[in-house]
């Protein structure tokens, strides 16, 4: 009976250890989105065919265990082409191409917490 009890008892001690120890490791690795947000330094941009324009996009309230990198996508790619997207620490500066006339929204979005802005583009 002794032996049984004794057992008993270590094996919930070595399962709240577990638990325990599980809560500190999750805990560890959370980050509050609340706060975080995508601004773009422009609503609308104006464009002929052929030309090239840049969307500078800035995420804010981040901290540093934030991974700050953005998803981008056009509502046509026969409109606008995304022609490159350069990263200086929470600002990400996107260069689009004009292929024809139209309008089409741009999205931006973060890879964590789903946070999103739109920027519309006429050519």
């Amino acid at each position: 009976m002794t032996k049984l009890c004794k057992n008993l008892i270590l094996s919930v001690f070595t399962a709240i250890a577990f638990l325990f120890a599980g809560l500190f490791i999750v805990g560890c690795n959370s980050v509050d989105y609340s706060n975080v947000s995508i601004m773009s330094d422009v609503s609308s941009v104006q464009l002929e065919k052929g030309e090239q324009g840049t969307i500078r996009f800035t995420i804010e309230n981040a901290n540093s265990s934030f991974y700050k990198v953005l998803k981008f996508s056009v509502d046509n790619d026969s409109v606008v082409q995304i022609a490159s997207v350069d990263y200086d620490d929470n600002i990400a500066t996107v260069t689009i191409n004009a292929l024809s006339g139209g309008s089409v929204n741009m999205t931006a979005m973060t890879e964590e917490g789903y946070k999103w802005t739109l920027s519309l583009i006429h050519i």
